[in-house]
């Protein structure tokens, strides 16, 4: 890490990491939302108002997953 900053490279690492995290969580979002039969029958049946808020618990759901795989490749590196 002390070699990037002295690079001056910084910025891009932390801009590269930002883009592939959120990547992560938007992959991992729609493999949620693809297995949720909550998520699918509130679709199906246009209740907007539960494709919200399953939607967001199950991005929340993502988040969780992913921050907690980063943060264990992290300290396992």
């Amino acid at each position: 890490m002390q070699e990037i900053v002295d690079k001056g490279e910084i910025y891009k690492h932390l801009d590269d990491l930002d883009t592939k995290v959120t990547d992560a969580v938007n992959r991992q979002t729609e493999l949620l939302m693809q297995s949720s039969r909550d998520y699918q029958i509130a679709v199906e049946s246009g209740n907007l108002n539960a494709v919200g808020s399953i939607g967001n618990l199950l991005r929340m759901q993502a988040q969780r997953v992913v921050y907690d795989t980063m943060i264990y490749l992290w300290r396992d590196e």
